[in-house]
């Protein structure tokens, strides 16, 4: 279990991070405090593979945001944490790898289709060689990132200090998205240098009221934040303590809440509600969860009337590339996006791709939709590649969901377990539309918070009941669970009765 000290090293090596990202000019002179830094937090992770699932849970997803080079030319400061991590803990050799589960050979797959279309389109002449690093590697990371939180968590325990820094640590984004709504100081300028990457140009990022918190883009910042915010609401309904006590998930959820509702994101504005009724139906609890949902929606249009208002009016005003249509604003737009640069490149897409990046005789630079983004890099291979990783997750998730609390005899009831399962199904169950109108998964903010907080979450087997124990003992005894072979563990845990 994670001790003071730990937390104690990630808290100093944050600290350190920031330090670096604030003085970017100054790396040189800071490289060995950084090395010294990255030592001790490869020794902690070496020791207790719990802090690495600590780091990419909670710390990783938080600075996807930032540029590349700001460390270490052509890459983030969040995938250097990500190898860190990942390096110690294959280091630290535990006594028995945890079996292969559908979603590790999923994403298995997924990481070799992405890197070797990426290579196929860099040694053909169509991308750069530096796409490769860029674009090529994004499957490996969601790997990575998956495979550290689940090898890392071995007890509900585990599970609940993971939980728990990730909740924490999201108030820091948002809270950064809120000071730049209300435009404290020069934070504004301040976030654009640090995440600035090309998804959005400075000069509409600094000119909209929209905010982007620590990412280069609004689709990221409510992609990031409407994992925790989803987890603190089921928390909530289910009257779960062992996280965080009520105030402290009531101030998590209403900082993140604010910064996902400023970044005023309709798919966002839509997916969280879903989200959390469904994992408010598999808890039983639907009734109270739609009176959740209404006492939230009103909040905050009691809180942000304005931003709300003129964004539904944005909807409803036509501009030069929605000109005579009858749909919203949004809607438009990606249809001309669609119609005029990306579906006639479908066909011809289809087979290989047609390279790492989007041609260059495109008007419209992303083609906001995921599976176009995947047909241009793959073709169809590397969009059924990525619909089997994502299913499995799906799966996996509804399997822990529906297992009865008490098939999780140490977590204590409720079960967090199950808690976060039902969270991450529902942020999952309604993926597949989202990703129709946002790459998600190949932009920052939502596909590392929701792969690494999955990893966690569905980390640990639930027991299987038996019935010839209970059968055995007579009528009045409780039904028996006998846990499945933990090979993280090396043995078969004792009956329980």
């Amino acid at each position: 279990m994670t001790g003071v000290r730990p937390a104690l090293l990630l808290v100093a090596g944050a600290a350190v991070a920031g330090a670096v990202v604030g003085a970017s000019a100054s790396v040189l002179w800071l490289a060995p405090l950084v090395l010294v830094a990255a030592a001790v937090l490869g020794v902690a992770v070496w020791r207790n593979p719990v802090v690495g699932a600590v780091v990419v849970v909670a710390f990783v997803p938080a600075l996807a945001g930032l540029a590349r080079g700001l460390v270490v030319p052509s890459l983030k400061v969040s995938e250097l944490l990500l190898a860190l991590c990942v390096a110690a803990m294959l280091l630290s050799r535990p006594r028995r790898w945890r079996a292969a589960t559908g979603v590790d050979l999923g994403l298995v797959v997924l990481a070799l289709t992405g890197l070797g279309f990426a290579m196929f389109h860099a040694t053909d002449g169509s991308s750069e060689l530096e796409s490769v690093l860029r674009v090529g590697l994004q499957p490996t990371f969601l790997l990575m990132t998956w495979w550290a939180a689940s090898r890392g968590v071995v007890s509900g325990a585990d599970l609940v200090v993971v939980l728990r820094w990730m909740l924490v640590v999201s108030v820091v984004p948002g809270l950064l998205a809120v000071l730049q709504y209300f435009d404290v100081g020069d934070i504004g300028q301040l976030l654009v240098d640090l995440t600035s990457d090309g998804v959005l140009d400075d000069a509409s990022r600094l000119e909209s009221d929209r905010v982007t918190g620590p990412f280069p883009i609004w689709h990221s910042l409510g992609g990031y934040l409407l994992v925790p915010v989803v987890l603190a609401t089921t928390l909530l309904l289910r009257g779960d303590r062992a996280v965080l006590p009520r105030g402290w998930l009531v101030v998590v959820l209403l900082v993140d809440l604010a910064a996902l509702v400023l970044a005023v994101t309709v798919t966002l504005l839509l997916w969280l509600p879903v989200a959390f009724l469904v994992a408010a139906a598999l808890a039983g609890r639907f009734r109270r969860g739609v009176v959740m949902t209404l006492v939230l929606a009103t909040a905050a249009l009691l809180a942000f009337p304005q931003v709300l208002t003129e964004r539904v009016e944005e909807q409803q005003t036509q501009s030069t590339y929605t000109a005579g249509g009858v749909l919203p604003q949004t809607v438009e737009y990606r249809l001309l996006v669609w119609e005029r640069d990306y579906l006639p490149l479908v066909d011809e897409a289809a087979v290989a791709g047609l390279g790492n990046d989007p041609p260059t005789d495109v008007v419209f630079g992303s083609t906001e939709n995921q599976y176009l983004t995947f047909v241009l890099r793959g073709g169809v291979l590397l969009v059924l590649a990525a619909v089997v990783a994502v299913g499995a997750i799906a799966v996996r998730a509804w399997r822990h969901s529906r297992a009865p609390d008490d098939t999780r005899p140490d977590d204590g009831p409720p079960s967090v377990a199950r808690s976060a399962a039902m969270a991450t199904f529902g942020i999952v169950l309604f993926l597949p539309a989202a990703l129709m109108v946002w790459p998600y998964l190949t932009n920052a903010g939502l596909s590392q918070a929701l792969f690494a907080f999955a990893g966690a979450a569905l980390a640990r087997e639930p027991w299987r009941r038996t019935r010839f124990a209970a059968a055995a003992a007579g009528p009045v005894a409780a039904p028996a669970v006998v846990a499945r072979r933990t090979p993280s563990a090396g043995r078969r845990p004792a009956l329980r009765g």
